[in-house]
Formats: structure tokens, sequence, C-alpha cells
């Protein structure tokens, strides 16, 4: 079933996921100083040429007052950027919840992992299979009425198949998928077949670069800057550009990991340097 190629084909827009601020806005094990707000992180993307943004979990963008999301909205207005929204663990509750954020922050856009966030696979994948199908038919109706489609992320939650079957059993063009160009590694796919997989239902598109490194007694799988390691970059945009679908957008994000010898200052400025040649790189592919 394919009838995601039901949708007018237009050019994605490029916008920058708040992930490849890891640092900037602080993750376990890092705090900076002075962590990135939402504002800061729009007038980044802004000042780089991004055409929009997709506010994620670390932004804890969830917990903003309502005059702190509206200050938020009236930045991106005045920048003109595009807001995505992002959001993990479907429960009616919080799919609720983030759906009253996107119409405040006229987001048209719900990026969702399904599962919450943990270091392994789920252990009933088919209970959160079922749980998801039921509430994603549920909320249809609000969303066809908002106007906001939703985009399921491969994550390390579900493997690829088991994300097509809820996405053709909800079946409507409201509901697609996200491909992460790295996420798939943790079930051991290369980003080309996943795409294979997912290409009928694609909405949007999470691009990141990864090096695959020999060590002692195993490999270590680690994220670099676009253009630097492992992912067909050029590839994977031709195919992206050719589908006979239109994407929702294309989002740069970052898994580079800092150095354990830098200074927080060092960290903040190679994360920095990383996302500005990430972008660069994606722009000389762009037709």
């Amino acid at each position: 079933m394919m009838y995601v190629t039901e949708k007018p084909k237009t050019r994605p827009r490029i916008g920058l996921g708040s992930f490849a601020y890891r640092y900037a806005i602080g993750c376990e094990g890092f705090r900076p100083l002075q962590p990135m707000t939402a504002v800061a992180f729009l007038e980044a993307a802004h000042k780089m040429g991004f055409e929009g943004v997709q506010l994620c979990e670390n932004l804890n963008y969830a917990k903003l007052s309502r005059d702190e999301l509206l200050k938020v909205k009236e930045k991106a207005a005045e920048l003109n950027l595009f807001i995505e929204l992002g959001m993990r663990d479907l429960t009616m509750e919080n799919i609720l919840f983030h759906l009253d954020m996107a119409e405040l922050l006229s987001a048209s856009f719900l990026r969702i992992v399904l599962g919450k966030n943990r270091p392994v696979p789920e252990e009933e994948p088919q209970k959160l299979i079922d749980s998801s199908i039921q509430i994603l038919k549920a909320v249809l109706p609000r969303c066809r009425q908002q106007g906001v489609t939703i985009g399921l992320e491969n994550h390390f939650d579900l493997r690829t198949p088991d994300l097509v079957r809820v996405v053709q059993a909800v079946n409507d063009p409201q509901v697609g998928m996200i491909l992460d160009t790295t996420n798939c590694l943790g079930f051991v796919e290369r980003p080309e077949e996943t795409l294979q997989a997912l290409t009928p239902y694609l909405l949007s598109v999470h691009l990141k670069d990864y090096m695959i490194k020999k060590v002692e007694a195993g490999y270590l799988i680690t994220g670099t800057a676009l253009g630097e390691g492992s992912l067909d970059t050029a590839g994977m945009i031709k195919q992206l550009f050719n589908l006979p679908h239109g994407l929702v957008s294309i989002v740069i994000e970052l898994t580079v990991r800092r150095g354990e010898q830098q200074t927080p200052e060092e960290v903040l400025t190679s994360e920095q340097a990383a996302i500005e040649r990430s972008l660069a790189y994606l722009r000389s592919f762009m037709p």
C-alpha cells in the first residue's frame, strides 16, 4: 500500500534538529554553564541558513510555560522558520499534550518515537505495536482537523518491519515514516536497506553520518559530521530527490561524541563546526 505517493512532489525543507546540539543544550554527563535555550536554538539555525527546526526532547520544550512557548512561536515567525515537534513514548495523554503544543506553535509535523527511552529493544513489541495502532487511529480526526502529519521514527525500540506494520494498519496519509540514517544501525541494518523498506511511507529524513571501527573484541560505531563517515550521502540524496512523492523535510542531526580530553569550550566549538560542515556538505548535493 503506497498511499504516500498521492502527496504532491515538492522540494523538502531543510531543518536542524535540536539533537544536533547535544552538548550545547546539555545531556547526561555534560552540562554547559549556559545551556542553549529554545529561542537561542532558533537563532542559531537561522544564522546558519536553515529553513526550520525540530524541537525534541533534549530541549525540554514540553516543560515550557505557555508564555515561553509563545515567545518561541514569535521568534520562529520573525525568522521565517518552520517548526516541527518531536516526542517519544506514545500514550494517548502524551500525544494529545503534544498536539496541543503543535497547535499553539503552528507546527504541522510531529515526529514520534513509539517507545520509551530504553537502551535495548522493546521486550513486548507486539504490545507496543497494538497500542500504537489503536492510539494513532483514535487521534486521526484531530490530526486532520488541525492539519498535523505524524511521522514515526525508526529507533532502537521496534524493528523496521514492525514500524511498517503500524503505518500499514493505520492506513492514512496523516501517518507515515521518518528515516533516521543511524538509528537503524542498532538493529544491524544498513541505512540504504532501511530507506528501501520505508520509501512507500517516507515523510522525512534525519541525516546523520557514522563511522565503524574495529576495536579490541568487537566494533565501535560512532557518529561524525555529514560527509566524513560511511554514509553514502550522495546516493541517499539522489534517491530522496527521485522519490515518486515529496518529502516534508530533511533534518540534520549529529551523534558526534565529545573528546575525553576536550575542555567544555572546545566541545561546544567542535559541535558547532560539525553542524556547519554537515550543512555545507548537504548543500553541495542539493539539486
